[in-house]
């Protein structure tokens, strides 16, 4: 993993040892404002995570950009602005609220949003955080440091959860069966042999392929029984390191800019403008695509301002007509052109 793609956080252990079933999304969202929880103001990417403020009822305001909750970084090609499975993910978050059991008896429950809005421009949601359950989730006595880049990528919700608990494990670590049915806040019905078959093995594919760290399991038995259908009365689970992820998604700005640079594109575009187009998101084939386009424009403006008076010309277009834009990076470029055009016209 490469410096350019690891940004670590640290996410107190109560809350990655608490009891909920979420969705990824919901999982994404919760990430991103512990991402802001960890991150020193001089140091916040607001590029990808957005902006931190505070208002005067003493919330934390956070203006997170849409493709960062749904897991599209850097890299990705396709820009999302699926407002509404964010609003469906928040009410989620609110029916089910984080609970914290604890080993006498005492229990915690918490809701981790109180406000979201998606009336701001530039393909961002708004969401508050209240100072007390903020000030909760910045308990850093105990907890699990990992990479946020690597795991928003993450696709199924059990591996983001377990990759957590495989972060902070020493040693083969025993879980009965009323533990992992709390912890995922599966119903006590629920057949613990399931818990492999759909939740743990779903989990290690993933992590082989792409977590930071992945897990071995085998079944814990109940010693007494001597007949019938062996009962499993829990697992037994231990983390396994890994170097480098195999196969994982790893978005490298110096490795593209090296590969653009071989083949001519730095003696059109200087490497900042090459940077600043990768952050926006297009891919480097796409850029050599477009190279004078994007090279006259950025003579002229500045690609981050230009971008954004594009994003918000696109949610005003789809909020006027119910078009749904799956390539705005087409929108883009066909922007440049009649940009271009029109200057040219009037020269």
């Amino acid at each position: 993993m490469t410096k350019e793609n690891t940004i670590s956080v640290s996410q107190t252990y109560e809350l990655t040892n608490g009891c909920y079933n979420w969705t990824p999304l919901m999982c994404n969202i919760v990430g991103v404002i512990i991402y802001h929880i960890s991150a020193k103001d001089e140091n916040r990417n607001e590029v990808i995570f957005g902006a931190h403020s505070t208002d005067k009822y003493g919330h934390h305001v956070l203006d997170i950009p849409v493709k960062t909750l749904h897991g599209e970084i850097e890299g990705i090609n396709k820009v999302s602005r699926n407002y509404e499975a964010i609003k469906k993910a928040v009410i989620e978050l609110w029916k089910n609220p984080i609970k914290i059991k604890y080993n006498n008896g005492k229990f915690e429950m918490m809701q981790i949003i109180t406000h979201v809005t998606n009336k701001i421009q530039g393909g961002k949601v708004r969401i508050k955080v209240d100072g007390e359950t903020w000030e909760f989730l910045r308990r850093t006595d105990q907890y699990t440091k990992f990479n946020i880049i690597q795991w928003l990528s993450l696709k199924s919700y059990y591996s983001k959860r377990i990759v957590l608990l495989a972060k902070a494990w020493t040693k083969p670590m025993k879980y009965n069966a009323e533990t992992l049915l709390s912890m995922f806040d599966l119903p006590k019905t629920y057949l613990v042999r399931h818990l492999a078959s759909k939740i743990l093995d779903t989990a290690k594919e993933e992590l082989d392929k792409k977590g930071e760290v992945s897990f071995n399991y085998k079944p814990i038995f109940d010693p007494n029984q001597k007949n019938g259908r062996p009962k499993i009365t829990g697992y037994l689970m231990w983390q396994i390191k890994k170097e480098e992820p195999q196969n994982a998604w790893i978005f490298s700005e110096s490795l593209m800019i090296k590969k653009m640079n071989k083949e001519g594109v730095s003696e059109i575009l200087d490497e900042d403008t090459i940077t600043d187009l990768l952050h926006i998101g297009f891919r480097s084939e796409e850029i050599k695509a477009n190279i004078f386009t994007l090279y006259h424009i950025c003579l002229r403006y500045n690609i981050k301002n230009l971008i954004s008076s594009f994003d918000e010309e696109l949610e005003n277009l789809e909020q006027t007509s119910n078009i749904s834009f799956e390539n705005p990076k087409g929108y883009y470029i066909k922007r440049m052109k009649n940009i271009l055009q029109k200057e040219e016209k009037y020269q």
